[in-house]
């Protein structure tokens, strides 16, 4: 079966490389996705390609732990990641340079679920779901950004 695709953008009046710091920080990503409730770094490095981190996650009534491996990390345009568990799949965050102060967001997830989780039905079903949730944790990233920078987002 093929995995439901996510795609969220979200343009931020911020360099490319302000926002690939607060990307690239990993440690802080429970507190602008805010169905992370927390990161647990399962490797000794903290950057880079093949660091591991174990995500404690809450949608609703559903929690589970998803692992997640980095598996690209193209400083400061993207990086990808590989979920297994009883979420499966890849991702990828891409920033874009649109001007001097202006980056596009991507975020594309490809994800399957176990079928506990409901399977292609639950994939779909969620779909609205996480699509609104992955557009506010963008917001909240661009807020952060904001907050450290002294700035407002537009």
């Amino acid at each position: 079966m093929m995995p439901t695709t996510i795609t969220v953008v979200r343009s931020m009046a911020f360099p490319r490389q302000v926002v690939w710091e607060r990307l690239a920080d990993i440690a802080s990503h429970a507190s602008w996705m805010k169905e992370a409730t927390s990161i647990e770094f399962m490797t000794s490095q903290h950057t880079g390609v093949g660091t591991i981190v174990d995500v404690p996650t809450r949608v609703g009534p559903f929690a589970t732990t998803d692992r997640i491996e980095f598996t690209a990390w193209n400083e400061p345009s993207d990086l990808a990641v590989r979920h297994s568990g009883v979420v499966s799949g890849t991702g990828t965050f891409m920033l874009d340079e649109m001007g001097p102060s202006l980056t596009t967001v991507t975020w594309q997830e490809s994800i399957g679920l176990a079928h506990r989780l409901g399977g292609r039905l639950g994939e779909l079903l969620a779909r609205p779901i996480i699509t609104r949730i992955w557009e506010r944790n963008l917001r909240d990233l661009e807020t952060q950004i904001a907050t450290n920078h002294g700035t407002l987002p537009a």
